[in-house]
């Protein structure tokens, strides 16, 4: 997995180097889904690493991740 990311980053021209990775959780929940409960809590905390971290751009993936941070 880690050499597909590092190929997608080379194809939009950065490195691993020019990016700052993050988590949307820590754990990967049972089920493997992340539960609106834990969403909702979870987001405020994601809007809160984005706005520490002031990057130009970001790359979200994941539909969980996409809801916590753009509602």
């Amino acid at each position: 997995p880690s050499e597909l990311f590092d190929r997608m980053l080379v194809a939009i021209g950065l490195s691993r180097a020019e990016v700052c990775l993050a988590t949307f959780t820590t754990a990967r929940p049972l089920g493997g889904r992340i539960t609106p409960e834990l969403e909702q809590t979870l987001a405020p905390l994601a809007r809160h690493l984005v706005a520490l971290s002031a990057p130009k751009r970001v790359l979200i993936m994941g539909a969980a991740a996409s809801r916590a941070l753009l509602g």
